[in-house]
């Protein structure tokens, strides 16, 4: 009906339980319907009847795709009827019945549904059906998603359901490896029988799944709608799990089901399972692709005609074998992987900076002294995560010396195809041999005895078992890839001391130098698209968490597009790629095929008589180089009552309003019910901070938080010590182990003895950059929380500072409808490279007054607080999370508020609101902010600027300026 597919008092259809959809006879069509199916089956032929026309929505409106246990809506009735009809089209002229020319096709214009999202995606198919589009037909299990755990559960599911029905156990397999699938099996051997057994082991066995290690994936996404609206590509997910599941999976992963045409087993088709023939004659055969993960699934399909592609271990990424398909770039760009790491190794070796190596080469010696102390048959131990094609066991050898050293290199990779490869290249190139255990390859290299250890395994693994030490742990190009806070957990945990060498990590930049506007597509965006995919783009800023820092320094890729052909073109197929999300396909080509002629050597050529220079590949990196700190062992005595390892320590202090002083004094002696934290880092709160500095609180005798033991003590009476950031480490304890990293609620020091009911263990993955935005997440949390926006809302965020941009990101990461307003750019900017779908905007626009449903306030200007009661709809709220003192705040309450019904509330992170505190008790909200922060790594994206604690002063001056980033206060000196 909201379609206006259908006139409203036409809609004679009704439903009983899960029994399809009667339709009357008497169904009459819209105008529209009815001239989009003359057109599609029209052609040369005599023009569609009326009759006929009815018999194919009769038809439809079997609805196959309807899952009988989810509501049905009008919207999905209309959605459900078109795919249907679409789909039968499709399929039919794919089999040589309907004619689809595109100059018979009648675009869908106008049809709107209600959801804003169905909007995007129904634009996405408006359009016409080109006779020669591509139709990229995707399994879903291991192709839209990859996750072993979850094609895991299924397995495990399947079988108890199997077991469920009486049989024993394995006969699920069985009958997978004999039929080709357990639900194959089952019907033929005549164990399920009839349409209520079939769904009712459908429910069982897909009932426990769980899917909370899937996530949104924007960048997915982005591809699909691109590709989707510009006509030429029709998607279609081909899946032997049930619809009610591949909703399931597909709302974890953020896409619309409506993006896709959606073919699973159902009764329409008599639950048609892969790699029955019959399935695959439900899918399209002319301009078609078919991507699965099993190889009896590619057979089947290229057995009904159907091209296949199989994604076998170590293949790329759906969307980069999508785009071969497509021809995005020429598919003889995108190397093996170990032909990629050939290539990338030599840009890599002439790429490493030369002072990092020299500071390498003195910690060696020194390691290389312990070793030949310890006696002749010891061992130089060396740990290679993301060991690949062994590109740096070359450089290991040279760098240790000329004194012969015997040396236990262990190289760990997931990819057991690569270590084959690197084995052979073992045994070809350094004449190594493999010894009787079969994993270990003896060579000699310069001079060095040398016994080479592969491992196929997750890099955490080694770095798990602190039953083997390692003098020195290496990893090329690896630690953008992987969870980093739980690699630095296990580092700290087990392999105190060890050396750290981690170079060719990535900073943030790719371009082309000089810039050239044909190739701007391939780079322009490519930064977003790696933040939209979970990557981390800045990874040197995480780097100092794996231990202290002997040196950092630049590693630049500077590629010549002829000499480094392989790679180049490699780089450009990765960033065409990606760049699907953003871009046209026609743009792209112009800028490949830009890309291909200087790959060519003819661009150089030309450049020589006419004097410009080719563009060149920049790519920044660093190399770290660093050792894990030694741990300090506490003894029982020193655990004592009152007692503590740190004697005196620093504080911050405001002595007076706009003064910033740094007092040196005793630590207080411990108390029952504390724990002694020697600090690490700890955030400056730039609003309240600079509001408490500038006025103090300017009520006598009230203390500055009554929930927060530091600060209750406080009177708001000259001198303050104010803060509630500060993270560190245990030294004593009773309820925390010592050397547990906690966030403690407390001002500025270097030490301090902390309330236990003030102190939060911080999660192993969160670093410690990430856990001082602790307190401003939480109160992101409340801030949202109070505001319970509905679905569907437009949200303004009003100041972009931290609070505000981590409320923005909330709300971003639940794909919520937000705009922010900031008179600061800068600010902005960081918002939208950070999270693409945020608007912004400098100020408010006075037409958009009465157009926003939830406010907000989160910059402590009474003038946006006054903006944000104009933009209320009538009924809307405010939410005020602002500090303003005890200043007069003048605002627009007049006629037009006295009309609107805006609610004004006041939050205040302490406490959690009323409404919300039987469901939300305070430590519920302490985990969702440690997940928040966990998924949303603000400081991987958020500007921070680190002050040593010498320099408080000049932090806060930065803060009074204006500085548009979080300021830190390191603690390392101290």
């Amino acid at each position: 009906k909201r379609s206006r597919l259908v006139q409203p008092h036409a809609w004679r259809a009704t439903s009983t339980g899960a029994a399809p959809l009667a339709v009357e006879s008497h169904v009459v069509l819209s105008p529209r319907l009815h001239g989009i199916l003359r057109a599609e089956f029209g052609g040369d032929a005599p023009a569609t009847t009326r009759g006929e026309a009815e018999a194919l929505l009769q038809n439809a409106l079997r609805l196959t795709l309807l899952d009988a246990s989810e509501e049905q809506s009008e919207e999905y009735l209309c959605r459900a009827v078109w795919d249907n009809i679409a789909r039968q089209l499709i399929v039919n002229s794919h089999r040589g019945g309907a004619t689809l020319a595109p100059a018979d096709v009648s675009p869908l214009l106008g049809v709107r549904f209600h959801d804003a999202h169905a909007d995007a995606i129904l634009a996405a198919h408006a359009g016409p059906v080109p006779i020669d589009a591509d139709h990229v037909v995707l399994d879903m299990d291991g192709v839209i998603y990859s996750d072993a755990g979850v094609a895991r559960q299924i397995i495990d599911g399947l079988e108890v359901a199997t077991q469920a029905l009486g049989l024993k156990l394995g006969t699920s397999q069985r009958l997978h490896d004999s039929h080709g699938g357990t639900i194959l099996g089952l019907i033929s051997e005549g164990h399920l029988k009839g349409a209520a057994a079939i769904e009712a082991f459908y429910a069982r066995a897909y009932r426990d799944v769980d899917l909370s290690a899937l996530g949104p994936d924007p960048l997915l996404r982005r591809q699909l709608v691109e590709l989707a609206s510009s006509g030429r590509v029709r998607w279609w997910l081909a899946s032997n799990s049930p619809l009610h599941f591949i909703r399931r999976v597909l709302h974890a992963l953020g896409l619309e089901p409506a993006l896709f045409h959606i073919v699973c087993p159902m009764r329409g088709n008599a639950w048609a399972n892969k790699p029955d023939r019959a399935y695959f004659d439900l899918l399209p055969r002319r301009s078609a692709c078919f991507f699965d993960d099993a190889a009896a699934n590619c057979q089947g399909a290229s057995a009904a005609g159907l091209p296949s592609v199989h994604l076998g271990p170590g293949s790329p990424e759906a969307m980069c074998l999508v785009a071969d398909h497509l021809n995005v770039v020429p598919r003889s760009w995108r190397l093996s992987k170990a032909n990629y790491l050939r290539a990338k190794e030599a840009v890599d070796l002439r790429s490493l900076n030369p002072d990092v190596l020299a500071e390498l080469r003195r910690q060696l010696a020194s390691e290389v002294q312990s070793v030949h102390a310890a006696g002749p048959d010891s061992f130089l131990h060396v740990l290679d995560l993301g060991a690949g094609m062994l590109s740096m066991l070359p450089v290991v050898a040279e760098l240790v010396g000329g004194t012969p050293v015997r040396i236990r290199y262990v190289a760990v990779d997931g990819d057991a195809s690569i270590l084959q490869v690197a084995a052979e290249r073992l045994r070809d190139e350094f004449q190594a041999e493999l010894l009787e255990d079969g994993r270990t390859w003896r060579l000699d290299l310069r001079n060095h005895h040398i016994e080479v250890e592969f491992r196929a395994e997750d890099v955490l693994n080694p770095l798990a078992d602190a039953s083997r030490s390692y003098h020195l742990i290496i990893g090329c190009s690896i630690l953008d890839l992987i969870d980093l806070p739980p690699v630095a957990a296990a580092l700290k945990a087990n392999h105190s001391g060890a050396l750290l060498y981690f170079p060719i990590h990535y900073t943030g930049v790719t371009e082309f130098r000089p810039a050239c506007d044909e190739l701007e597509p391939l780079t322009l965006r490519y930064n977003d698209s790696l933040v939209e995919r979970g990557q981390v783009s800045d990874v040197h800023r995480l780097l100092p968490m794996l231990g202290d820092t002997l040196a950092l320094e630049i590693s630049p890729w500077d590629m010549a597009p002829d000499d480094d052909s392989a790679l180049f073109r490699q780089l450009c197929s990765f960033m065409a790629t990606n760049a699907l999300g953003f871009y046209p396909r026609g743009e792209l080509a112009s800028a490949v095929a830009y890309a291909a002629a200087l790959s060519d050597g003819g661009y150089s050529r030309e450049a020589a008589r006419d004097g410009p220079q080719a563009p060149r590949l920049f790519v920044e990196n660093v190399d770290f180089l660093g050792r894990v700190p030694k741990l300090q062992q506490t003894s029982a005595a020193s655990r004592g009552a009152g007692d503590s390892l740190t004697r005196c320590r620093r504080a911050v202090e405001f002595p007076g309003p706009g003064e910033v002083r740094v007092v040196d004094e005793a630590l207080p002696s411990r108390r029952m019910g504390q724990s002694t934290v020697r600090a690490a880092l700890s955030g400056i709160s730039a609003g309240t901070e600079r509001k408490v500095l500038q006025e103090g609180l300017n009520v006598e005798g009230e203390p500055l938080d009554t929930s927060l033991a530091a600060l209750a003590e406080q009177h708001a009476g000259w001198p303050i010590r104010y803060g509630y950031c500060l993270v560190g480490r245990v030294e004593v304890g009773e309820r925390l182990a010592p050397g547990s990293r906690v966030f403690c609620f407390h001002p500025h020091a270097s030490a301090a003895q902390v309330a236990e009911s003030d102190t939060l263990a911080i999660p192993d993955q969160v670093p410690d950059e990430d856990a001082t935005f602790f307190a401003n997440m939480e109160t992101a949390c409340s801030l949202v929380q109070d505001g319970a926006a509905v679905l569907g809302e437009r949200i303004a965020v009003f100041g972009a500072g931290t609070v505000g941009s981590l409320t923005a990101a909330i709300l971003a990461h639940h794909r919520q409808d937000i705009t922010v307003f900031d008179p600061v750019e800068e600010r902005l900017a960081v918002l939208r490279r950070a999270f693409p779908g945020v608007r912004t905007a400098k100020s408010v626009d006075p037409a958009s007054a009465g157009s926003f449903d939830l406010a907000i306030e989160a910059s402590g200007s009474p003038a946006a607080l006054a903006d944000a009661l104009r933009v209320m709809r009538r009924g809307g709220t405010v939410v005020v999370g602002s500090l303003y003192g005890e200043a007069d705040v003048p605002l627009p309450l007049g006629l037009r508020f006295h009309r609107s019904e805006v609610c004004i509330r006041a939050s205040q992170v302490s406490h959690v609101a009323a409404p919300l505190a039987t469901r939300w008790p305070k430590a519920r909200r302490v985990e969702l902010t440690w997940e928040l922060l966990r998924q949303l790594r603000p400081a991987s994206w958020f500007p921070l600027q680190t002050y040593p604690m010498e320099q408080a002063p000049a932090a806060y001056e930065a803060i009074m300026a204006g500085l548009p980033a979080q300021v830190l206060l390191s603690y390392e000196e101290d």
